[in-house]
């Protein structure tokens, strides 16, 4: 009896290694959020370039810190007052989603 419980336990041990090795795999095509701007200090008003540089995502949520938002790929945007502002992008692909925050100083 003790040499059956034994056995069942090694493979239960082994499922339960398998199945955490299976969660921890990362894929190649993985939502990854990623974006770039030419300078992190504006002036107010100035218009901002944002370029998008996800990949594997296909839909895309911008928050500027200061009450606008965008879904385009590449949007552009101005602040109207100085200040420092954490522009976030969220990107998803159907299942997972990703996000990437960058500071903006406006002066």
């Amino acid at each position: 009896m003790k040499i059956i419980t034994k056995i069942i336990l090694t493979l239960g041990t082994m499922l339960i290694l398998f199945a955490v090795q299976s969660c921890i795999i990362i894929k190649d095509d993985d939502v990854y959020a990623d974006f770039s701007t030419e300078k992190t200090i504006y002036a107010v008003g100035e218009i901002i370039y944002f370029e998008n540089l996800s990949e594997h995502a296909d839909e895309f949520h911008w928050d500027f810190d200061d009450g606008y938002n965008s879904t385009l790929r590449n949007p552009k945007h101005s602040f109207s007052s100085p200040g420092t502002y954490y522009v976030e992008l969220r990107v998803y692909d159907g299942a997972y989603s990703d996000r990437k925050k960058q500071k903006i100083i406006i002066e």
